[in-house]
C-alpha cells in the first residue's frame, strides 16, 4: 500500500479528496487529512508519504513552505500541488521544489484518479529500478567475493586450515552462500575444487621427485592424515599414491 497524505484547509475538499481515493480501489494507505500547515508538517514527518496532495494556501505555514521543509524527509515522494490560483509564480516554485503535478481547483474525480495512477506507476517503476540496482550490486559483490575466494584457494590450498568454514568467515558470508558462488564460478563444489588442486599437485610431486615419501606429499598438499590422503588419492586417480609413484 502506498502511503498518502492529503493537506487542505477546506474540510469539504480534503474529505472529498480522501473519499474519492478510498472508493477508487487504488493501493493507497491514506492518513487522516491535515487541515493546516502545522498539521501537515507533523503528519508528513510521522507518515513519510510516498504521495502528497498539498494545498498551497493554508493558514499558518503555507503549503509550498511545508514542502520545502519536508523535502529532506521525503525526497522521492510524488508531490501533487492543489491550488485555486492559476498563477505562474506558484507553479514555477512548485516545480523548483520537485512537484510531480499541479492540480487546479475545482478537482474532478477523473482528473484526480489519473494523476494518482500516474504517480503510482512512477513509484512502482522507481521501486523496480531500485530492486534491479540492489540485485546487480549483490551479483557484482558475489562475483567479487568468488574471484577473491578462488584466488585465495589457489594460493593457499596446501594449508590444511583452508576449509569452507574458515573461508566463509574470512569473507563474512555464510557457508551456503560461499558454496553457491564457488559452484557458479568453477562449476564444482568447494570440496571438489580444493581436492582437485591438492591431488594434481600430489600427482606432480610423486611423478617428478623420486626421493619423496607419500607422507611428505600428504603434508605438502594440506593433509594432516596420511591415511585420509591415501584414500582421497585412490578415489581421485584409481591408484594408491605408492602405485602411482611406481607405475
Amino acid at each position: 500500500m502506498i502511503r498518502t497524505v492529503i493537506a487542505d484547509d477546506e474540510r469539504v475538499i480534503r474529505n472529498g479528496l480522501k473519499k474519492m481515493l478510498e472508493v477508487s480501489d487504488l493501493p493507497l494507505n491514506i492518513a487522516e487529512p491535515a487541515a493546516n500547515g502545522k498539521e501537515a508538517l507533523e503528519t508528513i514527518k510521522e507518515f513519510l508519504p510516498q504521495i502528497l496532495l498539498m494545498d498551497i494556501n493554508m493558514p499558518g505555514i503555507k503549503g509550498l513552505d511545508v514542502i520545502e521543509m519536508v523535502k529532506p524527509f521525503i525526497p522521492d515522494s510524488k508531490i501533487i500541488i492543489i491550488s485555486g490560483h492559476d498563477d505562474f509564480k506558484y507553479a514555477q516554485r512548485a516545480l523548483q521544489l520537485g512537484a510531480f503535478d499541479y492540480l487546479l481547483k475545482p478537482i474532478n474525480k477523473k482528473q484526480l484518479i489519473d494523476v494518482i495512477k500516474k504517480a503510482i506507476d512512477n513509484i512502482k517503476e522507481k521501486d523496480i529500478d531500485k530492486e534491479v540496482d540492489i540485485l546487480q550490486s549483490k551479483l557484482d559483490n558475489g562475483r567479487s567475493i568468488a574471484n577473491k575466494a578462488i584466488e585465495y584457494i589457489k594460493e593457499n590450498y596446501k594449508d590444511a586450515e583452508v576449509n569452507l568454514s574458515n573461508l566463509s568467515k574470512m569473507f563474512h558470508v555464510s557457508e551456503s552462500y560461499m558454496t553457491r558462488i564457488i559452484k557458479k564460478k568453477v562449476n564444482k563444489s568447494f570440496s571438489a575444487y580444493i581436492t582437485e588442486l591438492r591431488m594434481e599437485e600430489a600427482m606432480k610431486l610423486l611423478s617428478e621427485r623420486e626421493d619423496i615419501m607419500v607422507g611428505q606429499v600428504a603434508e605438502i598438499v594440506g593433509y594432516s592424515s596420511h591415511h585420509y590422503f591415501c584414500r582421497v588419492f585412490k578415489t581421485y586417480t584409481g591408484l594408491s599414491p605408492l602405485e602411482y609413484k611406481n607405475r
